[in-house]
């Protein structure tokens, strides 16, 4: 089995710009899930929410996703 994506540029950019960060959001959430599960199972002071939210944004970073780009 095989699939193409096909897509007419620039106008469709912006879906073009979704799917190839697909891999990239799946491996955010996924480093995410695990620092959370971390948090939770394993810190005898788990990190407060401005920590959380700052590691949230580095991790975005990190995986070279910017959200409000991918969102429009």
């Amino acid at each position: 089995m095989k699939a193409i994506l096909k897509f007419k540029l620039p106008r469709d950019q912006d879906a073009f710009n979704r799917a190839s960060k697909a891999m990239a959001l799946c491996s955010f959430v996924w480093d995410f899930q695990n620092y959370l599960r971390s948090q939770q199972k394993y810190a005898e002071e788990p990190d407060d929410i401005e920590k959380i939210y700052s590691t949230w944004f580095e991790m975005l970073g990190d995986n070279d996703i910017d959200l409000d780009d991918l969102l429009k």
